[in-house]
């Protein structure tokens, strides 16, 4: 299919100048790069982040999109929400300057940009509109401004929604799209990594997230300190990937428990995919989501998810299957899974093959073709 001209992306996602360009955030970047392959060009509105010149980001490679980040306001207290309200005016004229030039708009929901498009969509007809929701679609008691939007979607039958998963009583409009993060050709290279994964000596566990209270980091660490030695002296290592606000607790914690555990801060893809290859037990214990890219990027290399029941998460990975579903995620039932794993290594290893099977439902080329086809397709 011929390529169409132009994309207009809206979203709240994290980008900063550091002098030389522009820096975004490296999971999101990819699946906008990928999509070049679709689009000539694309617009990218989303916001400044100056705590984004870590690991995690990197420039555009494709010379094909041009960021443009908005003054980020916000956080809490009631100065910050006012400042906010007030600055929607310019948010709307930022966004209203590229929009009247587009054929093609794709929002990133929820936020705050995004959120002004979808209004704005409701009374015009002019162009095509896919709205993706990022977020866990089947939170029973999702913040209000997650739910709003949510509502305005329902409501627009008229355009293209995408999310994380299938859930009773959706609408046409509403599609369920896996969340991408490997390419075809990282795939192939994962897959000979998992082939040849043993998991007859020192097992290795990774964490790949917010250092943050809401990715169950502190209950993670709380649940290797109550480890019996003995499942400690099978270990080679633990590493945490990420930052976050609770990065210094966590980090004073881990020093205090004074076992193999690396709080590592942020790491390019690159480093990530090192780290796939050698890892064998990956956990996530997160309250919500929608559905976690690094989920299915280390199950593609063979490692065996320990996740949470939270959104789309268990339509993919099944209890004793292909991974571990917690019951819940307090540290006592973190800790029984991992010495589940460690227990019993033939299990372990049957459980870390099924696992790299799902990844190929999360390429980019899969995903670009739907896209193409049952988004942007021409009616």
């Amino acid at each position: 299919m011929p390529k169409k001209d132009h994309l207009l992306i809206v979203s709240d996602s994290p980008m900063c100048h550091d002098g030389q360009g522009i820096r975004i955030i490296e999971s999101t970047l990819r699946e906008v790069e990928h999509l070049t392959d679709i689009f000539e060009t694309i617009t990218w509105i989303g916001f400044e982040r100056d705590d984004m010149l870590q690991g995690g980001s990197r420039y555009d490679s494709t010379g094909k999109i041009k960021a443009i980040p908005l003054k980020l306001y916000g956080g809490g207290g009631f100065v910050n929400k006012v400042k906010q309200i007030f600055a929607l005016p310019s948010y709307w004229l930022t966004i209203w300057k590229h929009l009247k030039h587009a054929k093609y708009v794709h929002t990133r929901a929820p936020s705050v940009p995004a959120l002004l498009v979808i209004l704005y969509n409701f009374i015009d007809s002019k162009r095509k509109y896919w709205h993706k929701f990022a977020g866990d679609w089947s939170r029973k008691n999702p913040p209000k401004s997650y739910a709003i939007q949510k509502s305005l979607m329902l409501k627009l039958k008229h355009s293209k929604v995408t999310i994380n998963g299938q859930w009773p009583n959706q609408p046409a409009h509403v599609m369920a799209f896996e969340n991408p993060c490997i390419s075809q050709k990282e795939l192939e290279q994962a897959a000979q990594s998992a082939a040849v994964k043993k998991f007859d000596a020192k097992l290795n566990i990774l964490f790949v997230g917010r250092i943050e209270s809401e990715k169950g980091v502190d209950r993670l660490v709380s649940g290797f300190s109550l480890l019996e030695e003995k499942y400690w002296e099978q270990i080679g290592w633990i590493k945490l990937v990420g930052i976050g606000r609770d990065f210094e607790k966590i980090k004073t914690y881990i020093l205090q428990l004074n076992k193999p555990i690396e709080l590592t801060g942020s790491l390019n893809r690159e480093q990530l995919n090192v780290l796939y290859n050698d890892t064998h037990i990956f956990v996530l214990p997160t309250e919500g989501e929608g559905f976690p890219k690094v989920v299915s990027e280390s199950a593609a290399h063979g490692c065996v998810p320990v996740v949470t029941d939270v959104s789309s998460l268990t339509q993919y990975i099944k209890h004793l299957h292909n991974g571990l579903v917690l019951k819940n995620i307090e540290p006592e039932e973190i800790k029984n899974d991992i010495q589940l794993l460690l227990d019993n290594r033939t299990q372990t290893e049957i459980l870390a093959k099924e696992a790299a099977q799902i990844g190929q439902l999360f390429t980019y080329e899969r995903y670009n073709k739907r896209i193409a086809d049952e988004v942007f397709g021409e009616v």
